[in-house]
């Protein structure tokens, strides 16, 4: 396991990009360079304790990257949907408390879940598809509708399941949550220039749905969507923490590979990390030494290939 609270803390952005950090399921965590963001942050059992022993028992396959009593270093908390693994009812409220500072974002319609969990309505920010929020000067996160096998709108029109398209110091970035592809998407991503997409992997099909394990898009799809949208780059999520309910990442990068060459892939363990840079620009943690060259493209550079990042 990789503990990666003091790698946050401590790794300075390039300028004008972006760090990035998967603490598993459909965890990330990006840091410009005055704030950090943290999406869906399932760091308990919480949701291994709700199904155990029934067919659909969700058991991890990996313990988290960060404890949550170690997020002291983030800015804003983001929750796509209520389901224990992406609004971890045991998690925020132990970052709210070791980390006062921290605004927490969640769909409208779960704000009172949110203060159920011990969130205080002060901190919360309800999220609507169109409202822009700001982050400071350096960027805003605009809430989109996902489609969590459906809508599922509520009477007054608000939608429970949202991804989310960040704009943080040059960089747009869009995390999908839990969704399928659905008409329009492909080009609103378009449209804002989203560069980096962390899309679900997991797919459905009729065993799952059978035992009431709610699908989102398949490997396939999220590359065709990827590739639909212009991304340079797709980071592949909710793969790899419970075997209920998964898909092998390097099934997407075959696919990727014969079907849409020009799309970057990177498959990032829990822990893992990159730095993403302007213009094709990539630097790595100083440790490293001097910015690699500019390739023509978006580079990106996970742990491993940098002995700063051990």
């Amino acid at each position: 396991m990789i503990l990666i609270s003091s790698d946050i803390r401590t790794t300075v952005p390039p300028p004008g990009g972006v760090a990035v950090w998967l603490t598993g399921q459909a965890g990330v965590v990006i840091k410009g360079v005055d704030q950090t963001l943290f999406i869906d942050p399932y760091l308990s059992d919480m949701l291994e304790q709700a199904t155990r022993g029934t067919p659909k028992a969700h058991v991890r396959l990996h313990p988290p990257a960060v404890t949550a009593a170690e997020v002291d270093w983030a800015d804003l908390v983001l929750c796509t949907h209520r389901h224990r693994d992406h609004m971890d009812p045991l998690a925020l409220p132990e970052i709210a408390r070791v980390a006062p500072q921290t605004r927490f974002v969640v769909p409208r319609p779960e704000l009172a879940l949110a203060e159920e969990i011990g969130i205080g309505r002060e901190r919360l920010t309800g999220a609507v598809p169109g409202q822009r929020i700001p982050l400071g000067e350096r960027g805003w996160v605009e809430p989109v509708p996902a489609a969590h096998e459906g809508f599922d709108q509520t009477p007054t029109g608000d939608y429970p399941y949202l991804g989310y398209i960040i704009r943080l110091d040059g960089v747009t970035l869009y995390h999908a949550g839990d969704t399928l592809v659905y008409d329009g998407l492909a080009e609103r991503l378009r449209a804002l220039q989203v560069e980096i997409a962390f899309l679900p992997i997991n797919g459905r099909d009729y065993r799952r749905s059978k035992i009431g394990i709610t699908g989102n898009m398949s490997y396939r799809e999220a590359a065709d969507l990827a590739a639909d949208a212009g991304a340079r780059l797709l980071v592949p999520v909710h793969w790899g923490m419970h075997a209920v309910n998964t898909e092998r990442p390097g099934a997407l990068v075959d696919y990727a590979v014969e079907t849409y060459p020009g799309l970057r892939i990177r498959v990032l363990g829990c822990g893992e990390a990159f730095l993403y840079g302007p213009g094709g620009q990539l630097k790595e943690r100083g440790e490293c030494g001097e910015p690699l060259s500019d390739a023509g493209n978006q580079q990106v550079v996970s742990r491993g290939d940098c002995p700063g990042w051990g």
